[in-house]
């Protein structure tokens, strides 16, 4: 079951009192298993952490088989076996921890954190109805509105760098004969935003700001409105539930 998503970090935590294989197998065919489990794990990229508690069952040739069985499987994969010592919570409680954070550290010491797609949602409209249509020569009030749909993370410091218009090829509205655009908007920005608090109760909390468009002799056609530069930091707010301790 370690296939079920890709690019994480893969671990198995593997306690045992008993030799690792069946146990009619000769050390070879032992050894021969654990290194056809090595090759599974090296080619799925699973690291294993293991205790191996003997139980005072084995001893001599046996035990220094299992042991190396055990340090085998758990060192040739990366990761550790505790061989030996009584079963305890704190005992595996290390070595959960271990597998934990260490299934992530490749050989160069080094993990890649995936980082998840966070990014506010940004809404434009303008019109004072939905029939409501742009001329050549017009001006229009923008609505920019940036909304923070997830309740465990506030967006700080929220900025959009510039806005521009363009048309159907991304290119700006031709200028007029005297040089001047025939159509450009108002702040080109920077527009600040300042901080976008958690979602409340199902609903998204936005910040509004106004632009305006302004048209002069524009050529009739479809134009779209821009944003460019966002940028903004993000904080996890993190709820802490009161508790009284007896």
């Amino acid at each position: 079951m370690y296939d079920w998503r890709p690019g994480v970090c893969r671990a198995i935590f593997y306690v045992s009192d008993e030799r690792f294989g069946d146990y009619g197998r000769t050390h070879q065919q032992q050894m021969q298993a654990v290194n056809a489990a090595v090759a599974e794990c090296q080619t799925a990229g699973v690291k294993v952490f293991a205790q191996y508690e003997d139980g005072g069952e084995h001893s001599g040739t046996q035990l220094a088989e299992n042991t190396e069985a055990y340090e085998t499987l758990c060192n040739s994969t990366s990761g550790r076996a505790e061989i030996g010592g009584s079963a305890s919570q704190a005992l595996y409680e290390g070595l959960l921890g271990e597998a934990i954070c260490e299934s992530c550290i490749t050989d160069a010491g080094c993990a890649v954190v995936d980082w998840p797609d966070i990014k506010p949602c940004i809404d434009i409209r303008w019109g004072q109805s939905d029939c409501d249509g742009v001329e050549s020569d017009d001006h229009e009030v923008l609505c920019l509105s940036i909304c923070n749909c997830y309740e465990n993370v506030t967006f700080s410091d929220v900025k959009i760098g510039y806005l521009w218009l363009t048309d159907e090829n991304g290119e700006a509205p031709p200028a007029l004969p005297d040089g001047t655009p025939s159509g450009r908007i108002y702040p080109l920005g920077p527009i600040c935003f300042g901080d976008i608090e958690p979602c409340v109760d199902g609903e998204p909390t936005c910040v509004h700001r106004e632009a305006i468009v302004f048209l002069r002799g524009v050529k009739p056609g479809k134009y779209s409105v821009s944003v460019g530069g966002l940028c903004f930091d993000i904080k996890r707010s993190v709820f802490v539930e009161k508790t009284t301790l007896k």
